[in-house]
């Protein structure tokens, strides 16, 4: 990873100061997708699947999921056998009726000491299905 920072000060001879930052970023898990985006009518299944594998040099286990607000979503993880090791599936499902848009967290909690927490952000847009939409005169 490399980025590079402007610092602003009140020296007059230096009232600017380019900085770059750069380090290596190791992976602790492998996470398909990254997010989930719950998209389509209201009245329509949505549901998607999130597959986290824990990566050979950071082991860990998926001990619970919950979400922030949990309102509009509902969820289960199961773990699985890979040739790679042990994965873990989230499946989230859309649960809001009413047409809109909705944001939520999960938080994927593990026994590990590095990173005890993961988020997961969820996007959800529900239209409206074919028998709420407005007809026009």
């Amino acid at each position: 990873m490399k980025k590079r920072v402007t610092v602003f000060s009140n020296d007059p001879k230096r009232p600017q100061l380019m900085l770059t930052v750069a380090g290596k970023v190791d992976v602790f898990a492998d996470i398909q997708p990254q997010r989930i985006i719950l998209r389509g009518n209201s009245g329509a299944v949505m549901r998607q699947e999130l597959v986290v594998t824990p990566r050979a040099g950071y082991p860990f286990k998926l001990t619970d999921v919950s979400a922030k607000n949990g309102v509009n979503i509902r969820y289960e993880f199961r773990e699985q056998e890979t040739p790679e090791g042990k994965s873990y599936v989230i499946v989230v499902e859309n649960t809001k009726t009413s047409p809109g848009k909705y944001y939520d967290t999960l938080l994927l909690s593990t026994d590990s000491k590095l990173k005890p927490k993961i988020p997961i952000h969820v996007y959800g847009t529900i239209a409206a299905g074919a028998k709420e939409k407005k007809t026009q005169p």
